[in-house]
């Protein structure tokens, strides 16, 4: 993960207090960055197909993510088409996910699938339970 750099009047205790590590860099040669995040080191410590599938996913997750949200709402599309059909987001959301899963069971019994490679099914199943535990968080009145 590429950080800008701050602007020297950034003090690192301030950095430190706003990111809960101390900055990296050198504060006489006016140039601290924010030290690499906690999720960035767990997943460059991951086994190489691993990181790149998470890498993966978290590209896809951001560029479908302006597809499908409604007004913003990352769960738009469950949302709507949940009240057009008469479900709850949870069973529409079952529904897309199942699609993957399918497919990474077809795949798991005959080692090959016609539509995409494996590797975008696996990001989509990661992607859809990731969307799953804000549906959920959601439902729960907790913060999204």
């Amino acid at each position: 993960m590429t950080w800008a750099v701050w602007h020297h009047k950034l003090k690192p205790d301030f950095v430190e207090t706003i990111c809960g590590e101390p900055p990296i860099g050198d504060e006489s040669m006016g140039v601290i960055q924010p030290p690499e995040s906690t999720l960035a080191k767990k997943i460059g410590q991951l086994h190489p197909p691993m990181r790149k599938l998470l890498e993966e996913c978290l590209d896809v997750l951001a560029k479908k993510g302006a597809d499908y949200s409604t007004g913003g709402d990352r769960l738009g599309n469950f949302k709507t088409a949940a009240k057009a059909l008469g479900r709850t987001p949870r069973e529409i959301w079952a529904v897309y996910f199942w699609k993957h899963v399918d497919a990474v069971m077809k795949h798991a019994s005959t080692g090959r699938l016609e539509s995409e490679p494996i590797g975008g099914r696996l990001c989509d199943a990661v992607n859809y339970l990731l969307l799953y535990a804000l549906l959920v968080s959601e439902e729960a009145g907790l913060e999204p």
